[in-house]
């Protein structure tokens, strides 16, 4: 049996970069807490625990990074591609119907 390989879904690098970025906006703040001067110091737990941030968002970059390129040929295209996928209609009109309407909330969601 042939193995397909995966294609990049749209908009996943772009979240695996973001998820990078706050990754090390976590471990700077965690750093900023008590620095790291040993294992029984304030800030240890902050820097260990963002320290597998880091590592988390590192594997799943380097994971999207090997996947196929999706279909999208611009960028127009590929939010066209995430809307479609994230925000089917049905959603957006019930929502619109919840938010929006002359129905409550409760009118909504009870049976």
């Amino acid at each position: 049996m042939q193995k397909h390989p995966e294609k990049l879904l749209v908009g996943e690098l772009s979240f695996a970069w973001l998820l990078l970025a706050l990754a090390g906006g976590v471990a700077m703040l965690a750093y900023r807490i008590a620095g790291f001067s040993g294992i029984s110091s304030p800030g240890a737990f902050p820097l260990g625990i963002s320290a597998i941030l880091l590592l988390s968002a590192g594997c799943i970059l380097v994971g999207a990074l090997r996947k196929q390129s999706a279909d999208a040929c611009d960028w127009l295209d590929a939010t066209r591609q995430f809307c479609r996928q994230h925000f089917p209609r049905r959603i957006l009109v019930q929502f619109h119907r919840c938010s929006c309407g002359n129905y409550g909330i409760r009118r909504c969601y009870a049976p």
